[in-house]
């Protein structure tokens, strides 16, 4: 799970994340590793990131449209989920929501979301 910076919106997010982890049947450890970072608003820290999880995520969970773009342009051939992004569109993804970048899907808060 990659994040930008810390703001309310992201820890709402990933207090979600694991509060319905567990509902699924989903057990840290057993069915899935996750690691978080956090950029702390830093570009090249955000890099890093996305490429490290480049190279060892079987999928990328991310939030902010700092961190789609970075992702959309760095990460070719592993699966990304956003979420906190207001025009996905704007971040690099492709032209529209009908199409896209294969490996990305997620959800935007709002009209057309």
């Amino acid at each position: 799970m990659l994040h930008y910076a810390e703001s309310t919106v992201v820890e709402d997010f990933e207090r979600g994340l694991w509060d319905e982890l567990p509902k699924a049947g989903l057990v840290r450890g057993r069915d899935y590793e996750l690691k978080v970072s956090n950029a702390q608003g830093n570009m090249a820290n955000l890099v890093a990131m996305v490429d490290a999880a480049n190279s060892d995520a079987d999928l990328i969970l991310l939030t902010s449209t700092p961190t789609l773009q970075a992702a959309a342009q760095r990460v070719k051939n592993v699966p990304i989920i956003f979420s906190v992004v207001a025009n996905p569109m704007l971040a690099g993804i492709g032209p529209s929501f009908a199409e896209h970048a294969p490996n990305i899907t997620g959800i935007i808060a709002g009209p057309g979301g």
